[in-house]
C-alpha cells in the first residue's frame, strides 16, 4: 500500500497502522513536501525505516493500492504527475469532501 501524503491526515492513519502492528514493509509513503517527508520520518523512526519515506517518483509503481491522503487543493498537482501509473490500482481517497468522479478526473 502506498500513501500519497504523510501530513496530518496521512501521517495519523500511518501512525495508527504502525501502532496496530501493520508491518512497515507492507506500506510506502510519498509526499511532495520534503519537510513533511523528513518530519514523518523523524516521528516514526523507531518503527519505520526513514529511507522508505520517498518522493513521488516511482513510488506508485511499487504499490497495488494507493491511498490519496492529501489536501483537495493539491490533488491535481500530485495526481497529474502520477496519474498514469495509477491505472489498474485500487485508488482510495482521503478527500472526503469530494466525489470520486472528481478525483478520477485527475488520474
Amino acid at each position: 500500500t502506498l500513501f500519497l501524503g504523510a501530513g496530518n491526515m496521512g501521517g495519523a492513519i500511518l501512525r495508527g497502522m504502525l501502532a496496530a502492528g501493520v508491518s512497515a514493509s507492507e506500506i510506502a509513503v510519498a509526499d511532495i513536501s520534503e519537510s513533511i517527508r523528513l518530519s514523518f520520518a523523524a516521528d516514526v523512526a523507531a518503527t519505520y525505516d526513514p529511507s522508505d519515506v520517498t518522493a513521488l517518483g516511482t513510488a506508485v509503481n511499487w504499490a497495488d493500492r494507493v491511498i490519496v491522503a492529501i489536501k483537495p487543493g493539491l490533488v491535481h498537482r500530485v495526481l497529474s504527475s502520477v496519474g498514469p501509473e495509477c491505472t489498474g490500482k485500487l485508488l482510495i481517497s482521503g478527500c472526503y469532501s469530494r466525489r470520486h468522479c472528481w478525483l478520477h478526473r485527475h488520474v
